[in-house]
């Protein structure tokens, strides 16, 4: 989740200087800001987006992984492999002009979807998982969101696509970039 205030003030500058600064980073596609899912459109411009890499190489350069195997291993492979999902999602979304938007979900109680993509008649909801072993688990929080009509699926390492849960479907990640 992107908090400009905790930005600002760990390289001591002011708030304004650290969004004028995003900015830069967003316009020259440096980084994509993923917005919150809302039935109530304004309030997705005024919640707090998360923020992805766009070149998954600098963030892991970034982080000081020199290895694919150090990445593997290290304390964010997982949310290394979520960005690089999502920005795969979106770079072929963008591509393919396709026009799906793309979300998080976040409520109240600290359930969170990785990815909602609306596509106009129904969402796609996914959770994604830097994991080749698949566990019932991992569906938890796609089974307590319904966000109507839609499809729910866990992406992961594993390349079986099998039903993980009744409403739940485990598919790779790349199958899933395939089959946009």
């Amino acid at each position: 989740m992107l908090n400009i205030a905790d930005i600002a003030k760990d390289c001591l500058i002011s708030h304004s200087t650290a969004k004028s600064w995003l900015s830069i980073l967003e316009t020259s596609r440096i980084v994509y800001l993923l917005k919150p899912y809302f039935k109530n459109i304004t309030k997705r411009v005024v919640k707090t987006p998360k923020i992805y890499f766009t070149d998954t190489g600098l963030l892991s350069h970034l982080l000081r992984y020199k290895a694919p195997e150090t990445l593997l291993a290290g304390p964010m492979s997982g949310a290394v492999f979520e960005n690089m999902v999502i920005i795969e999602a979106f770079k072929h979304n963008n591509n393919t002009k396709s026009g799906d938007n793309f979300y998080f979900y976040r409520d109240n109680n600290g359930v969170e979807v990785d990815l909602v993509i609306d596509k106009g008649q129904s969402f796609n909801l996914y959770e994604i998982k830097a994991s080749k072993t698949l566990k019932t688990e991992m569906a938890k929080n796609l089974s307590l969101v319904s966000i109507n009509p839609s499809k729910k699926f866990v992406l992961s390492f594993n390349e079986n696509t099998i039903p993980l849960t009744k409403n739940v479907i485990a598919i790779s990640w790349s199958d899933f970039i395939n089959n946009l």
